[in-house]
């Protein structure tokens, strides 16, 4: 597919085409998998270019094809910070989804760089969530401890 097939993909991204987008292993092979590297390949260098579902729905690809294959996409902890910086709380609780569903996801995803302002805004909303994630709200503390 071309550069402009795919740009073409991307800013016409709809829900209905996660099929595209999502890991479809099928006997041993993803067969989604070097589409949705091609995507991912152009959307890391300009987020601006890509919408919020097809964010979303590419990170949760992203961390399903980890789960699945024990690899994990290279710069996958650039789509988990952006989901963060995008989204703050509203987006959190995907990008815990993402993040726990396997140790890949889990350390990838901690490498992250958001400012305080979002750290702390996340801090609080761990507190006061009734199901409290000790490790979550101990991983962002130690992003705010870097931060000072």
């Amino acid at each position: 597919m071309s550069e402009k097939e795919l740009s073409q993909f991307i800013k016409g991204y709809s829900e209905c085409d996660i099929d595209y987008i999502k890991c479809d292993i099928l006997e041993e092979q993803d067969n989604n998998y070097d589409f949705r590297m091609s995507i991912c390949e152009i959307v890391k260098n300009d987020f601006s270019i890509c919408s919020d579902k097809l964010l979303i729905d590419l990170f949760l690809s992203l961390s399903n094809s980890a789960k699945k294959t024990f690899v994990i996409y290279k710069d996958y902890q650039l789509f988990a910070n952006e989901i963060l910086n995008r989204g703050h709380t509203k987006y959190f609780e995907v990008y815990l989804e993402g993040a726990t569903k396997s140790f890949d996801t889990l350390i990838a995803s901690g490498i992250i760089d958001l400012d305080k302002e979002k750290i702390i805004e996340i801090i609080e909303y761990l507190e006061n969530r009734e199901e409290k994630n000790k490790y979550m709200i101990s991983r962002f503390n130690h992003l705010l401890t870097k931060k000072n």
